[in-house]
């Protein structure tokens, strides 16, 4: 029980301090409660020794689940964590490639419209050549039919 004495400090009951006390003290790395507590004078005192220390050993029985509890959870907060931390280094590097795969195939259809563009033009060509040949070839037998004609006649 907190108590308030007639100089304005503040004690606190001996099982309260033990509690905080246990509770600091307890979690190594992980300090829950830092508190300090002015040390009870034996004189205000009114709980005696073995009352003291049973009800310690009953906080130290209810305490140690509770840090076992919140060492796991502890551990699988940071277990979490450096998994978060993979996972954000994962997406990082697959953005990345992502980025150079999108860059890549940019350059892939546009090496694909050039070299459909070349055989556009090379048949265009052929179809030109064969165009011109099929001419040359009409001029010809023209010109031999005329000559024909007029040595007929």
């Amino acid at each position: 029980m907190l108590r308030i004495a007639s100089d304005n400090n503040i004690t606190w009951d001996p099982a309260i301090y033990l509690l905080m006390k246990n509770l600091a003290q307890g979690h190594g790395s992980l300090l829950l409660l830092h508190i300090q507590m002015p040390l009870i004078e034996e004189s205000k005192n009114e709980f005696p020794a073995e009352t003291l220390r049973i009800q310690q050993q009953l906080l130290d029985d209810e305490i140690r689940p509770l840090q076992v509890e919140l060492a796991s959870l502890l551990d699988g907060v940071q277990e979490t964590e450096t998994k978060m931390v993979e996972m954000s280094a994962l997406n990082h590097l697959i953005a990345t490639h992502v980025l150079q795969q999108t860059k890549q195939i940019r350059s892939v259809e546009a090496t694909k419209n050039v070299e459909m563009g070349n055989k556009e033009l090379s048949q265009a060509i052929q179809r030109h050549s064969s165009g011109g040949t099929f001419l040359l070839l009409f001029l010809f037998v023209l010109s031999f039919s005329i000559m024909f004609l007029d040595w007929y006649s």
